[in-house]
C-alpha cells in the first residue's frame, strides 16, 4: 500500500508541473507572434492580457544560449513531462477522457509548446520588397526561437562587431557577449574569435586568417544602406532602422562595403532587445 501511495503522489506531482507548464504554453505562439509583431504599439492595459503566458514563456526561453543542447534540454524536459502527463490521463479515463478538461489542458500545453518552435524572428531593419538579406547571427531554427524570446521579452544578446571582407563574398566579425559592468564601469571583457560568414553557402566558419588579410570599405549609412530596409513603424510615426547605441564602441555599428560593392554589411538592434548582423545586397549591378 505504501509504493502504490508513493506511486500516487508522484504522478499528482508531475501533474502539478505540467499543469504549470501548460499555463505557460497554453496560447498558440505563432498567432500571437503574427499579432504582437504586426501591431503599430505594443498592446497596453487589458488588451495586454491575452498575451501574458507567451510574454511568461519570452522570459522563460530569453535568457537561454543559443546553444542547441541547452536549449534541446529545456525543450525535451518540458514536453517529456506534459506528454506523460497527457498519456497517463488516457490510461486513466479512457473513453472517458474527452470528458476532462485536465485532458484538454495538457493538450493545449503539447499544442503550445510545439509551436513555439515555429515562432518567426524579425530583425528591427526589413528589406524593401526584392531585395535579398541575410541575417548572419540566425543559423538555426534554435537561434530563432531564443531570439524571438529576447526580443519579446526585451532582453539583450551578443553584440556582433563586422571586422571587414575576406572577398567579395566572405565577411569577416566576431561576437561580444560577456560585457558587464564592473564598479560601475562597462567592461567588454574578451571578444569571441572571428567567424567567416559566407554569403554563397549562409554558413560561418570559424576563421583562421589574418586581419591584415581583409578589406575594410567603410559607407555611410544614409547612402549604402537606407534606401534598401524599413524599420519598425510605432504609433507615434517613429521609424527605427539602424539600432540603437550600445556600450561597445561606436565602431560597431559601421557599414561595411564588399570589395565589389555588391554587398554590404551593418548592424541593427531592437529597442531593448537583441543586436544583429545583417548582410544586404546593393542596387548595383553585378
Amino acid at each position: 500500500m505504501k509504493n502504490l501511495h508513493k506511486l500516487s503522489f508522484n504522478w499528482e506531482f508531475l501533474h502539478f508541473i505540467a499543469i504549470w507548464l501548460s499555463a505557460l504554453f497554453i496560447l498558440i505562439a505563432p498567432i500571437i507572434y503574427t499579432s504582437l509583431y504586426g501591431l503599430d504599439g505594443p498592446p497596453e492595459g487589458l488588451l495586454l492580457l491575452p498575451f501574458v503566458p507567451s510574454i511568461f514563456t519570452m522570459f522563460l526561453l530569453g535568457p537561454l544560449r543559443q546553444d542547441w543542447w541547452v536549449f534541446a534540454f529545456f525543450f525535451s524536459a518540458s514536453f517529456g513531462i506534459l506528454l506523460i502527463s497527457w498519456v497517463n490521463q488516457i490510461r486513466l479515463y479512457k473513453k472517458r477522457m474527452f470528458s476532462k478538461r485536465i485532458f484538454w489542458w495538457f493538450t493545449a500545453g503539447l499544442i503550445g509548446l510545439s509551436s513555439f518552435t515555429l515562432m518567426p524572428y524579425h530583425p528591427i531593419s526589413k528589406p524593401k520588397s526584392g531585395v535579398e538579406m541575410h541575417l548572419v547571427n540566425v543559423k538555426s531554427f534554435i537561434d530563432r526561437v531564443v531570439l524571438s524570446a529576447k526580443a519579446g521579452a526585451e532582453l539583450r544578446d551578443c553584440v556582433y562587431e563586422p571586422l571587414g571582407w575576406f572577398s567579395n563574398t566572405e565577411l569577416v566579425y566576431r561576437a561580444w557577449c560577456d560585457g558587464q559592468f564592473v564598479n560601475g564601469k562597462w567592461d567588454i571583457n574578451a571578444p569571441n574569435p572571428p567567424q567567416l560568414y559566407s554569403v554563397l553557402s549562409k554558413q560561418s566558419s570559424y576563421f583562421d586568417g589574418s586581419l591584415n588579410n581583409i578589406t575594410r570599405n567603410p559607407c555611410k549609412f544614409e547612402v549604402c544602406v537606407d534606401h534598401l530596409i524599413e524599420g519598425r513603424k510605432w504609433a507615434e510615426g517613429y521609424v527605427q532602422k539602424r539600432g540603437f547605441p550600445t556600450l561597445y564602441p561606436d565602431s560597431f555599428r559601421e557599414v561595411l562595403s564588399s570589395p565589389d560593392q555588391q554587398w554590404v554589411a551593418f548592424t541593427s538592434a531592437h529597442v531593448y532587445g537583441p543586436d544583429n548582423l545583417l548582410i544586404i545586397r546593393t542596387n548595383n549591378p553585378p
